[in-house]
């Protein structure tokens, strides 16, 4: 392994001194600020494995002109830390990943964290390639909403869910969680996929536009809005969320 005292970050960098510290052996391992996640998690893992910061390890982040930064991990040369360090040098020669389950896991907590961006990316995605294809499924339940609904009930069909949305993300996604390319996992979606996973929602999503139309339109008359909500909400079922918004709204025409 490289000694700290000959380490440069890139070859146009100089040696950062650190006291007493120039025999000690760079770790095979190093991150910055915009390091992938293999890079991460070859870091952790390492670490992991030559039993994190103590007196014979130490991790240093070091300001860089490039990257923000940089961290590295330097071990003692007299220490058993050392020996696991050059075996994981040797590791790396042989194959670029430490842990394919550490990998694995980094890589698809990253997705996830980025999974609001790519949800609304691949809704919109959807609707391009599939929107035609969808109101055309979808003709015989859309037939009670106006014409210039229609896309917009298909596009809260496709938001109702999201746990539905990734499911079918993931299942399309041909790369996993790394190189992800929402406009190929849209078209990797076929239509069959597309709405065996969101039939189930459709009611939900029908039944939701039907209880917005209908409190509008009482909203717009308030000679009769008293009386219709007081006999609408004997027939619905107490403590469900439509009872609660027709409860609201019959409590604001009492008072008005």
């Amino acid at each position: 392994m490289e000694k700290y005292g000959d380490f440069r970050p890139t070859a146009f960098d100089c040696n950062i001194e650190i006291e007493d510290r120039s025999e000690w052996s760079v770790l095979p391992c190093s991150i910055t600020r915009d390091s992938e996640v293999l890079a991460r998690s070859n870091f952790e893992v390492a670490l992991e494995r030559i039993g994190g910061e103590s007196s014979s390890v130490e991790v240093h982040r070091i300001g860089h002109w490039g990257p923000g930064w940089y961290e590295i991990a330097i071990v003692d040369p007299h220490s058993p830390a050392h020996d696991i360090a050059e075996k994981i040098e040797a590791e790396l020669e042989n194959y670029p990943v430490l842990s394919e389950e550490h990998y694995s896991n980094l890589e698809l907590e990253e997705f996830n964290e980025h999974w609001r961006y790519y949800s609304g990316e691949y809704v919109a995605a959807l609707l391009d390639r599939h929107g035609d294809d969808l109101l055309y499924y979808y003709s015989e339940e859309l037939a009670e909403i106006p014409a210039d609904d229609r896309e917009y009930f298909i596009d809260n069909l496709l938001c109702h869910d999201d746990s539905t949305l990734y499911a079918l993300f993931m299942e399309s996604n041909p790369h996993g969680t790394s190189d992800v390319d929402v406009e190929v996992v849209a078209r990797k979606t076929n239509i069959d996929a597309l709405t065996g996973a969101f039939d189930p929602h459709v009611e939900a999503v029908l039944v939701e536009w039907r209880t917005s139309s209908l409190l509008k339109s009482l909203a717009a008359m308030p000679n009769y809005l008293t009386s219709v909500l007081a006999e609408w909400l004997g027939n619905l079922r107490e403590g469900s969320a439509l009872h609660a918004g027709v409860l609201a709204l019959h409590d604001r025409a009492v008072k008005a």
